[in-house]
């Protein structure tokens, strides 16, 4: 197993559970909650490689 492999699955189970939270609670906050935290690791990602070319002179 790898690590994308895990990441698939712990996003997966994610997006299970805060379904469910969600159908008990009766609206869409984690799921919302979700959307947000996976900007923000896309936002970070950016910003490392941006940060990382920057450092090598690209």
């Amino acid at each position: 197993m790898t690590v994308s492999d895990l990441d698939s699955w712990f996003g997966e189970e994610a997006l299970k559970l805060a379904s469910r939270f969600d159908n008990r609670n009766g609206n869409d906050s984690y799921m919302k909650n979700l959307g947000n935290l996976k900007a923000l690791h896309e936002l970070a990602q950016k910003q490392k490689n941006h940060s990382q070319e920057n450092s090598r002179g690209i």
